[in-house]
């Protein structure tokens, strides 16, 4: 069974970091060994009968609060999707069913795909196309951001800084197919309405970072995968009152992407992507902003005809962080950890994993995916279980 439309959609933007490269799997996906990457292990798999489930947000804010969101897809022709939420109490993952009447807003060939936690009681799961639902005070309601209406919005980040402050990012497509153009889109809840808040330049608004509510980096830029077109990746930063570009623009190859950021402070921002090689295909990118220069950072790896790139960056709890080594073939994924100053030796992913959600003060690290077959969803670990 291929992947359905809305949901191979996302999971081309979940595994680039925003891309627009829509590409067809095979009917009968072939099956890969499903051993677990060293220190990584399964902790939940998800499936239905004659169908898929396809995981790609998680969040956690503490040791024993993380929600992982995704969507079902079933049937054959045109597949309807339900939304799938996920919540970790300390001990175990539970399947959290919001009503009838306010989960069928969310689902068809949209995709649950973003998750933003404030607390056990207090979520907002925010689709592909920006439609979201809402737990708050032990009640689900269901809602839709600012110019999500016609299908043109695409949601990638969600922030969460209080619950008068959350933020979702993305992009909005204008014209027509054959000539579109991707305008950054970033939308504020101030605890009663959503509201747009502009953001200069053009293209995806993907990855995001935050130092605080009033210190978050950004990048806009190109989709990846779309051969030919010369780089035009930015960082930006929201100072509180506006997004400005960050004056010291990162020296990019021109074929470069940019598709994941993370910031730990003013001088240790880190963003990457993907870069083409001699082979045909990409390989893994990085630059390290130290405070005054964007430095080559890489991690060395055999260029190969595989479209490789970095995404998700999250901080691994020992002054280091995990980056996903992402593979637009859907082959096998390799697991980056930069520490000490250096990259590790990637290892082997067994996974199609989307995204990472390091646990606050511990060295755990939760990830959502889908399985080597394409199948079933993922949930993984890497650490301690959070208690």
């Amino acid at each position: 069974m291929a992947l359905p439309a809305g949901a191979l959609a996302l999971a081309t933007l979940a595994l680039a970091a925003n891309a627009f490269a829509v590409a067809r799997v095979p009917a009968a996906a072939a099956h890969r060994p499903t051993a677990p990457a060293p220190g990584w292990r399964l902790s939940k798999t998800i499936s239905i009968r004659d169908g898929q489930v396809l995981m790609t947000g998680i969040d956690a804010v503490s040791d024993d609060d993380a929600w992982a969101v995704g969507s079902e897809f079933s049937g054959s022709g045109t597949p309807v999707g339900r939304p799938v939420l996920e919540h970790w109490d300390g001990a175990t993952w539970r399947r959290v069913t919001p009503p009838a009447k306010v989960a069928r807003h969310v689902g068809g060939q949209d995709v649950l795909a973003n998750v933003g936690v404030l607390s056990a009681d207090d979520v907002w799961a925010i689709s592909f196309e920006g439609r979201y639902l809402r737990l708050l005070n032990h009640r689900w309601t269901f809602g839709q951001l600012p110019g999500s209406q016609g299908g043109k919005l695409a949601i990638s980040t969600v922030k969460t800084f209080g619950p008068a402050d959350v933020w979702a990012f993305g992009h909005r497509s204008v014209g027509r197919p054959s000539r579109l153009l991707f305008v950054p889109y970033a939308a504020r809840f101030d605890g009663r309405r959503w509201t747009t808040i502009p953001v200069p330049g053009r293209g995806i608004l993907g990855p995001v970072s935050a130092l605080s509510a009033h210190d978050i980096w950004a990048v806009i830029g190109v989709p990846f995968g779309v051969r030919g077109v010369p780089s035009t990746a930015r960082v930006l930063r929201w100072n509180g009152a506006r997004w400005m570009p960050v004056p010291v623009r990162p020296s990019l190859p021109k074929h470069a992407s940019v598709v994941t950021i993370l910031a730990t402070k003013d001088s240790n921002v880190w963003i990457g992507g993907g870069v083409p090689n001699t082979k045909g295909g990409t390989s893994e990118m990085a630059r390290h902003w130290n405070g005054r220069a964007w430095i080559s950072a890489s991690p060395r790896s055999a260029a190969t005809s595989q479209d490789f790139y970095l995404a998700s960056f999250v901080t691994d709890g020992r002054g280091g962080f995990w980056a996903i080594g992402g593979n637009l073939n859907l082959g096998p994924q390799r697991l980056w950890r930069h520490s000490g100053g250096r990259w590790s030796a990637p290892l082997r992913s067994p996974w199609q994993l989307y995204q990472l959600a390091a646990v606050p003060d511990s060295t755990s690290t939760w990830g959502v995916g889908l399985s080597a077959d394409l199948f079933t969803g993922l949930i993984v670990l890497h650490g301690p279980v959070p208690r």
